[in-house]
């Protein structure tokens, strides 16, 4: 009869493990999902500002070189009056 009441015991014990466990299993993996979310989330951002950095890039390579022929046509100008 102990031996009975020790095994239903273990029984619930064993069932109570296995639905922590599966507790677990499902935090673990909701855990996954969303840092898959979070890190596709930042490649999309981080993408979107090497874009823009791209473009910033470019913007700033015309500007320089409009104000570097400015600056040359003018000393080119200055070079002509003085001949």
């Amino acid at each position: 009869m102990a031996n009975d009441v020790d095994n239903a015991q273990l029984l619930e014990v064993l069932k109570e493990i296995r639905a922590e466990m599966r507790h677990h299993r499902t935090l673990l993996l909701q855990s996954m999902d969303q840092g898959r979310s979070v890190e596709i989330h930042v490649d999309t951002q981080l993408l979107a500002i090497r874009q823009q950095v791209k473009e910033l890039k470019g913007e700033l390579e015309l500007l320089i070189k409009s104000e570097l022929m400015g600056l040359l046509g003018d000393l080119e100008i200055r070079g002509s009056r003085d001949r």
